[in-house]
């Protein structure tokens, strides 16, 4: 396949704004180091590693959560539904400076099994993590985190995850719900590409 160099660059243009991947997930995260605790809504998020498992989360610095995670070494992702939307956008918008945000939005706290850090009851999802490598990179910190538990509702079944979640996603300055249409399955969209030689 050839490409045409001068005309591929005038159908493009150069990209100004803010680089951003989307869209983005959401996820609440959890601190606590001695008897300060935390709670912040992040977007950049996500996995890193399925076999061992790892996460990445990026925060700034000047996040009073990014103190109490750089200090404890371990920070639990709660992962959020489309009924915790509000709370979650709260909690990443004002500072635990001024504000208790556990107790502001309501949530339940429960003992972490593996970690001095709480989980909120309300969320589907929590994963425990302990942090096992930081990058600085300009404005945001990224943390590499080891998942050392895993925890879900027990009335979710893992084969109907996607329908007992109701996922939501963070495409600035927005958040939107997840069209719930199927389009396709891992592994078997590719079936018309591959088997249709002219493509390649």
């Amino acid at each position: 396949m050839t490409f045409d160099y001068e005309r591929g660059i005038k159908m493009k243009k150069t990209f100004s704004h803010e680089l951003l991947i989307y869209p983005c997930p959401i996820v609440l995260i959890t601190s606590k180091y001695k008897n300060i605790e935390n709670v912040l809504a992040v977007s950049w998020a996500g996995v890193a590693s399925s076999h061992p498992e790892y996460v990445t989360i990026s925060i700034k610095k000047s996040r009073f959560s990014h103190t109490l995670i750089m200090k404890s070494k371990v920070f639990t992702i709660n992962m959020i539904n489309k009924e915790l939307l509000k709370k979650a956008d709260y909690c990443g918008t004002y500072s635990a400076k001024s504000v208790n945000k556990f107790e502001k939005c309501g949530f339940t706290q429960l003992a972490g099994k593996h970690i001095n850090v709480p989980m909120i009851k309300e969320c589907p999802i929590n994963i425990e993590c302990s942090v096992c490598q930081t990058l600085e990179l300009g404005s945001h910190t990224l943390i590499i985190g080891k998942v050392i538990g895993k925890f879900i509702d027990s009335n979710i079944y893992i084969d109907k995850l996607y329908e007992s979640l109701d996922p939501v996603v963070y495409f600035r300055p927005n958040y939107y719900s997840i069209n719930k249409t199927l389009l396709g399955t891992y592994g078997k969209m590719n079936e018309v590409i591959a088997n249709n030689e002219e493509i390649f």
